[in-house]
């Protein structure tokens, strides 16, 4: 008996908004953070290009490893808040930022639910498990401003926003072109150990490469 395996390869486009908190008690003891304060307010809602290699087996299962690569603001390279009244402050946009390119590396599998008989229309339902903001990290110290008329104490600034965790997605393929809606499970962008959810929306374009036929006993 032969079992026919086919080898594919995608990609496309992806676009993510602010993360939505889905938490509001940490797991752990109660914590506060500055890194997620400091760090730049363009770093959630990004574009990414990504590509993807994989194995589609019987039954429209799909078996695949996916890179999302972007280049955006990480962190501000000094102090971004200044003093807007005498006891409050407010975000200086024209602040210098540095740019990082960032990854994320997922693998994932794929049932693709045909939904007409003998035409290539599908419901596509996604789960993967990964890495999300590879070489996100940042290490440096502010010099803080405000109108307490000393000088302020130095803030550090040092971290990774790297998280290992699941993501989902239900999308519709026609063809070869895919369109999805995702969701990213992480930590909260204030690092407070809070679960958040990171959504967002890929359209992709999928190419068959070669079948590989194998026996099966």
């Amino acid at each position: 008996m032969t079992q026919q395996k086919e080898t594919f390869a995608g990609f496309g486009l992806d676009f993510r908004q602010d993360p939505i908190d889905i938490e509001d008690v940490p797991r752990g003891p109660s914590l506060t953070s500055t890194y997620g304060k400091l760090t730049h307010l363009n770093f959630w809602k990004v574009l990414s290009i990504h590509g993807r290699l994989g194995i589609k087996s019987k039954d429209n299962w799909l078996f695949s490893i996916v890179c999302y690569i972007r280049y955006n603001p990480n962190h501000y390279i000094e102090y971004p808040f200044i003093p807007s009244g005498l006891t409050s402050l407010s975000y200086n946009e024209n602040a210098m930022a540095k740019k990082k390119i960032k990854f994320d590396v997922f693998l994932d599998i794929e049932k693709k639910l045909r939904i007409r008989r003998n035409q290539e229309k599908y419901l596509t339902i996604l789960a993967g498990l990964g890495l999300t903001n590879i070489n996100s990290q940042a290490n440096l110290t502010y010099q803080r401003n405000d109108n307490s008329g000393g000088m302020p104490e130095p803030i550090s600034y040092k971290g990774s926003y790297l998280h290992f965790g699941s993501r989902f997605s239900l999308g519709y393929q026609y063809k070869r072109l895919k369109c999805s809606l995702d969701a990213y499970v992480i930590e909260d962008p204030l690092k407070t150990d809070l679960t958040s959810l990171w959504l967002g929306a890929t359209i992709s374009y999928e190419l068959n490469l070669k079948k590989r036929v194998s026996e099966k006993k």
